[in-house]
């Protein structure tokens, strides 16, 4: 058997989903995903988004949430979010 999520953490992902634009899929990892025995840390989630669109999917975003879910890269507007996240992977973490 793999790894699998606990129902809270699959519940709380449905959850957050609803407070974004629309995905392609989306991937959440991290302590409070899988429990790690032995950890007595605090729990820990991050999100990873794919989707088809970045550029309107930001701008989406930016409407939806404001700057809250960007760095100050989030007041250069949704162009400037999508061409930086080419760079690279392709991939733009905040």
């Amino acid at each position: 058997g793999g790894l699998m999520a606990s129902a809270a953490a699959k519940q709380s992902l449905s959850e957050i989903l609803t407070l974004v634009p629309k995905v392609s899929y989306a991937i959440a990892y991290g302590s409070a995903v899988i429990k790690q025995d032995g950890y007595s840390g605090s729990n820990m989630v991050d999100y990873i988004f794919a989707v088809d669109n970045p550029k309107q999917w930001h701008a989406e975003n930016l409407q939806m949430n404001g700057y809250r879910h960007y760095s100050a890269l989030g007041a250069l507007g949704p162009s400037a979010i999508a061409k930086i996240q080419g760079w690279g992977a392709g991939v733009y973490f905040n």
